[in-house]
């Protein structure tokens, strides 16, 4: 018996052995810190717990026919106030998580012999993503002299003729970079001039920190609009990761084709869980802002604690809730093979957890998610820096 090739070349997760061993370790009660946080530490609004609750005593626990309208029309009006846009609620797709989003959108938009441009380091799903579409991810590399803001010019000088996508995730997983204003215009220009999509993935865009300004593809021109894909969800900015909410904005005849493929594959997401989001975006506003400074102050503390780390280097986050160190004076030092083989040291060594960079298109870097308390990042880096020592 044999696999589907589409299974077979999706790459398995290169951090599984990792995530075993800290279990292990964990269930031994070893004193572990774990910088692999991938959501925020706060717990999810009351009021949205409260929505959810009552629309599950009023019986809202059935099918959602053809999505529910009232998230669809709160989407639409908040992105229009947000973005300067017009969308329509049938624009509007909600989905289980901005994950199926993208998959949905990369269902619906390529095919085999396309490609597809990732300003890397990416989020480790786009390639699998658009590999399961039938089409080939090209990673523009991004460095951390840049701040991991890709150049517009070598996302240009990577074009071919089977380009059809290009993917932007500002603020950013892995790095937190926030592209700027001439950046995103300047990748808008270049999606005119070659007749591209632009799925950009905005779902950090209310964590965003003083310094940085989040600047929407949408804000490059009314046209664009008619070739953005947005991608956008409840999970970081209300701390929903576990709800299952997520959405997208983008032409009609793109937002039928993909209701269709969803139609056949999950149906919509779960009834009151849409309704808890509703009440999101009536009333949940001051949660996000203190969660927001919350995450300011917590980004203070990682940067000062990563001086600890003399050959380090860590731009600066603009948003999201991660630091991106190149560590590769580390790996050059003591003779590791990449980024993986750190993470692992330093688990066995320092009893710290940290996602290794290879995944996300960057062997030469660590990951590490400030979703942690201050005590926590202090103790978690000082015991980094005295292992490394």
């Amino acid at each position: 018996m044999r696999l589907a090739t589409r299974a077979t070349q999706v790459t398995p997760s290169a951090t599984i052995g990792l995530t075993k061993k800290a279990a292990a370790l964990r269930a031994e009660g070893v004193d572990l810190i774990a910088f692999t946080a991938g959501e925020p530490n706060f717990d999810t609004p009351e009021a949205i717990k409260a929505a959810a609750i009552q629309a599950i005593q009023a019986g809202d626990t059935k099918y959602v026919p053809k999505g529910g309208a009232a998230l669809k029309e709160a989407i639409a009006a908040w992105t229009n106030r947000t973005r300067g846009t017009s969308y329509a609620p049938a624009q509007v797709l909600v989905s289980c998580g901005a994950k199926h989003s993208i998959s949905n959108a990369a269902l619906a938009l390529l095919e085999e012999g396309d490609e597809a441009i990732l300003p890397a380091p990416y989020w480790l799903t786009y390639p699998e993503t658009v590999k399961l579409a039938g089409a080939t991810p090209v990673a523009v590399d991004a460095s951390p002299a840049q701040g991991f803001v890709p150049d517009p010019d070598d996302i240009r000088a990577a074009l071919t003729d089977r380009t059809r996508m290009i993917i932007l995730n500002s603020p950013s997983n892995p790095t937190g970079a926030v592209y700027p204003a001439e950046v995103i215009h300047a990748i808008a220009d270049i999606a005119r001039e070659a007749d591209l999509w632009v799925l950009t993935d905005e779902i950090y865009d209310e964590l965003v920190y003083e310094g940085s300004e989040f600047v929407s593809i949408l804000s490059a021109g009314e046209d664009m609009v008619e070739r953005c894909i947005v991608i956008n969800g409840a999970s970081k900015t209300y701390a929903m990761t576990g709800w299952r909410i997520g959405w997208t904005l983008g032409p009609a005849p793109v937002i039928k084709a993909m209701g269709a493929l969803q139609s056949h594959l999950t149906s919509d997401p779960t009834s009151f869980c849409q309704t808890a989001t509703v009440a999101a975006f009536e009333g949940a506003q001051e949660e996000v802002k203190a969660m927001r400074a919350a995450f300011q102050r917590r980004r203070g503390v990682m940067m000062e604690a990563m001086r600890s780390l003399d050959k380090a280097v860590t731009p600066l986050p603009g948003g999201a809730f991660y630091v991106f160190p190149d560590v590769s004076a580390y790996i050059h030092d003591k003779g590791f093979s990449g980024s993986l083989e750190m993470a692992e040291w330093l688990l066995e060594h320092a009893k710290v957890v940290v996602v290794p960079g290879e995944p996300f298109g960057n062997d030469s870097c660590i990951r590490l998610s400030f979703a942690v308390s201050d005590e926590n990042i202090e103790r978690g880096v000082e015991r980094i820096a005295q292992a490394l020592a």
